[in-house]
């Protein structure tokens, strides 16, 4: 999403800019009214939180269209609220459909635990026709090759696993 932005010159230039600045961004002030009350200060919190909303508005789109997603609005808010794996989604994404047969449909969707109240996380769910120990074995592949070596980025809201269509 660009949009033009003028840099004020007299020979009326313009530059590009991905998306405005949050005003006490743009205008260098120390926080809002809000985060002073709140005895925060600094342009830092309000910076974190704008680059938060403005990195989930470029990557879940793409996500949208890349998994079958279902409960998109309770996923959504989800992957507000847990930016970080944003890029784990778009980086297994490749990894695991090129493991399964092409049209393998891989579904993400935020999931409840049954034991543990208030936990949820995303499922990420490879749906596939092969034969079940092929098919484990693949997943089992994904898991060596990929994940384990980046688990720890999603810490517990994240899992992947197979089912059978």
């Amino acid at each position: 999403m660009l949009a033009p932005h003028a840099t004020g010159s007299s020979q009326r230039e313009s530059s590009w800019q991905m998306w405005p600045l949050p005003t006490s961004v743009a205008n260098g002030q120390v926080g809002s009214a809000g985060h002073q009350a709140r005895g925060r200060t600094g342009t830092q919190q309000d910076w974190r939180i704008w680059s938060s909303s403005r990195e989930w508005e470029i990557k879940w789109p793409v996500i949208r269209r890349t998994y079958a997603v279902r409960d998109a609005v309770a996923a959504a808010a989800f992957a507000l609220d847990r930016t970080y794996l944003l890029d784990l989604l778009l980086e297994a994404y490749p990894r695991l459909a090129s493991l399964f047969e092409p049209g393998c449909a891989i579904r993400l969707d935020r999931a409840a635990d049954p034991d543990v109240a208030d936990r949820r996380y995303f499922l990420v769910t490879a749906m596939t026709s092969l034969p079940v120990g092929e098919a484990l074995a693949r997943m089992d592949r994904f898991a060596d090759e990929w994940w384990l070596s980046h688990i720890a980025r999603a810490g517990r809201d994240l899992v992947f696993v197979v089912d059978f269509a």
